[in-house]
């Protein structure tokens, strides 16, 4: 069963390692990618993603149109967070390193 992903998700240890992005040392799967697993309606019932084959088409067929996507604003939410402070860290990383570079000046 396949779906497509409409957001980028973090990836979990049992991903398609060709379809898993590393980036600073965040694992995650980009939208778009087309995840291919047993599971994959769940991600087009919570709105994460759109159903890329027809065995997927079947099984989400009637699904409730008031409650998709709930999980994907949940989730947009979390990784907006999770990135932000990615960021913050990086920065602090590159801030401390301009530090150690005056040290060296001193010499």
């Amino acid at each position: 069963m396949k779906a497509r992903l409409l957001i980028t998700l973090m990836a979990t240890s049992s991903a398609d390692p060709s379809i898993v992005v590393v980036e600073n040392g965040v694992r995650y799967v980009p939208a778009g990618s087309v995840v291919e697993h047993a599971d994959a309606y769940r991600l087009v019932h919570g709105g994460l993603a759109e159903a890329a084959d027809q065995e997927c088409i079947d099984r989400v067929d009637g699904m409730d149109e008031r409650t998709k996507g709930a999980l994907r604003i949940a989730h947009e939410k979390y990784m907006d967070a999770l990135l932000e402070a990615r960021d913050e860290l990086v920065q602090d990383e590159d801030d401390e390193d301009d530090d150690d570079d005056d040290f060296d000046d001193e010499d």
